[in-house]
């Protein structure tokens, strides 16, 4: 008996010890737990100021270039459903450290026409040519403009906020690589083993590891991107083949016709956010179709200018 009830005593220390240490040992998790969290956020931010910085120190190579030609076009398009983003955008547009020396907004006919008299005083009053163009969805932000290339081109979407330094950084970027598309933001194509292109929706997005000029970087015009002139095979202006293929994915029509002409990609350094006029999104092209458009249209061009991707 006497023994039994040693071992009961026994057996409850010892109940007891491993459940205070599971306490200590789960207190401990949690603080570490707690901890890493806190270091991933102290890290993330640590990337994002870095970015800043490296962005903000592409300035510097500025003195060097000031005997350069800092004359540029910049053109963008909008339709009617949109038009009342153009007083933010023409904003943007007017904070600008580095001001473009022409601004074009593309328009077809129709919305041409319904501009508002207030609309027209507003493009009037900040030096705003408006192009008439056929149907072209978001091309028309560049193939207008294009016809009558004399210089660098800068577009921009419709519904994008512009940090001031943007025009400024492009043009940098455009005198230390004079022959490369200089993009805000840019995509990494994916390609497997054997090189084959992997599908859209499996690149990697918004990089900020590799700036080029680089074959595989991909602009997306919209938050920005430079084209210099001479940066596309001719058949950049056939207006049917591009309807036919890319009538809402137009970045994947710059780009493969960018390839045919062997133009790469050069991506302005650092970290850039891309933030999104309020209330523009919900009839966006992302949100109406282009997760899906941009596979089904970037598999017509591997099949018809497969080789030069």
């Amino acid at each position: 008996m006497l023994i039994d009830l040693l071992i009961l005593i026994l057996a409850i220390a010892i109940l007891f010890y491993i459940r205070r240490t599971s306490r200590a040992l789960s207190t401990k998790v949690g603080q570490n737990q707690a901890r890493l969290k806190k270091l991933e956020t102290s890290n993330r931010e640590l990337i994002d100021n870095l970015g800043r910085i490296e962005s903000s120190l592409n300035l510097v190579v500025i003195p060097s270039l000031e005997n350069k030609d800092w004359a540029f076009t910049l053109s963008f398009t909008t339709y009617k459903a949109r038009f009342s983003t153009l007083p933010v955008i023409l904003k943007c547009l007017s904070e600008q450290i580095l001001q473009p020396t022409k601004i074009i907004l593309a328009l077809t006919s129709d919305d041409h026409d319904s501009l508002t008299n207030e609309e027209r005083e507003l493009l009037d009053s900040n030096n705003v040519s408006v192009l008439i163009s056929s149907d072209l969805g978001p091309g028309k932000k560049l193939i207008p403009a294009l016809k009558d290339q004399s210089g660098p081109v800068v577009v921009i979407d419709d519904d994008i906020l512009l940090p001031p330094d943007l025009t400024l950084q492009l043009m940098t970027q455009h005198h230390l690589y004079p022959q490369a598309i200089i993009a805000s933001r840019a995509h990494q194509i994916g390609r497997d083993e054997s090189g084959k292109i992997l599908k859209y929706g499996d690149w990697k997005k918004d990089v900020s590891h590799i700036n080029g000029p680089d074959s595989d970087l991909f602009a997306t015009s919209g938050a920005g991107t430079l084209y210099p002139k001479g940066a596309f095979h001719p058949e950049v202006m056939n207006e049917k083949l591009y309807c036919e293929y890319c009538f809402h994915t137009d970045d994947l029509w710059w780009h493969i016709h960018s390839r045919r002409q062997g133009t790469l990609v050069r991506r302005i350094p650092g970290k850039r956010t891309l933030s999104f006029i309020p209330g523009t999104q919900e009839g966006g092209l992302w949100n109406t179709g282009n997760k899906e458009r941009n596979e089904t249209n970037l598999q017509k061009l591997i099949e018809n200018f497969g080789g030069v991707f």
